[in-house]
């Protein structure tokens, strides 16, 4: 139950079993007898660190990550991102600007559209049955909205939307 990097931080050795992860993209940037830069695209669920230390236990070496930084998370890269000072330093009405609705990031997640009794029911946490010809039966991830702003995030198990985080209106 307890994360492998709580673990090893508290000085308990941990053994993880290895699995298969998607390394869509390995660029070797930078190579020398001390350190090596590399960027990596890969899908989500692989530990960086983890391929960093089996790269240099297939050289015979040692290796740690020194630095790592994470440019991109789904579509959004940190060339989109606001830096922090400029948001803080805006106008309340210019902040609101600034930032994209929840659903942007949602794009790749099944939509769920509630009607008004379904968002109220949803807002008090409590699970809606899907009804219609194209209600879905089972999703593992879902969202759902009321007039196109997000209400929930969750999941549909026999033919209800349960929610997992209630998004509260602004």
């Amino acid at each position: 139950g307890e994360r492998a990097y709580d673990l090893a931080r508290s000085g308990e050795q941990v053994e993880m079993p290895p699995r298969e992860v998607e390394i869509d993209r390995f660029e070797l940037l930078e190579h020398g007898p001390e350190r090596s830069r590399f960027e990596v695209e890969c899908a989500k669920g692989t530990y960086i660190r983890a391929l960093a230390r089996d790269i240099a236990q297939i050289l015979g070496t040692k290796g740690h990550v020194g630095a790592l930084h994470r440019a991109q998370v789904g579509q959004f890269s940190d060339e989109d991102a606001i830096d922090l000072q400029d948001f803080e330093d805006a106008e309340p009405d210019v902040r609101d600007q600034m930032l994209l609705p929840v659903a942007a990031a949602l794009s790749d997640v099944s939509e769920i559209c509630l009607d008004a009794r379904q968002t109220t029911t949803l807002r008090h946490g409590n699970p809606v049955l899907l009804t219609g010809a194209n209600a879905p039966i089972e999703l593992e991830e879902a969202w759902a909205s009321h007039k196109g702003s997000a209400v929930a995030i969750g999941f549909v198990e026999q033919g209800q939307f349960k929610p997992s985080r209630i998004i509260l209106p602004h």
